[in-house]
């Protein structure tokens, strides 16, 4: 696929990486400086120039539900507290991670795949072909 990348780091992040960054607050009048799980693709970094990242809350009771993903082993992930992944979604600049904190445990990836599929109603189209782009 052809990307013109709009912005560019030196920093490499992946997948189900937890990092410290000033994320949006709900009414979108400040930033507040909290972890965030990357939930990009290396193809999203490439062409966009920035990281896709979820909120990490530890407001466990107001996320029990199908698009928030309760993290297993939050300390080995460098949490302080329990946590939850949810589908509380920003973009952000490589420069702008103050900290990388850890990593989600191995196969926490795919559940939060499947919350932000849910939460995007990606499921529905998960089975379409590929938009391409159309020749000029």
């Amino acid at each position: 696929m052809l990307c013109t990348t709009i912005g560019g780091s030196t920093m490499e992040f992946e997948r189900g990486e937890i990092v410290l960054i000033p994320f949006p607050a709900g009414d979108h009048t400040s930033l507040k400086t909290r972890p965030a799980a990357v939930v990009n693709a290396r193809e999203f970094l490439d062409c966009e120039g920035r990281l896709l990242v979820a909120a990490r809350t530890s407001n466990l009771a107001a996320h029990a539900n199908d698009v928030s993903f309760t993290i297993p082993g939050w300390e080995a992930a460098g949490l302080l507290k329990p946590s939850a992944v949810t589908s509380w979604l920003a973009c952000c600049t490589a420069a702008m991670v103050r900290h990388r904190i850890g990593r989600l445990p191995a196969g926490a990836m795919a559940a939060v795949d499947r919350c932000l599929s849910r939460a995007l109603g990606l499921h529905a189209v998960a089975n379409e072909e590929p938009l391409k782009a159309e020749a000029n």
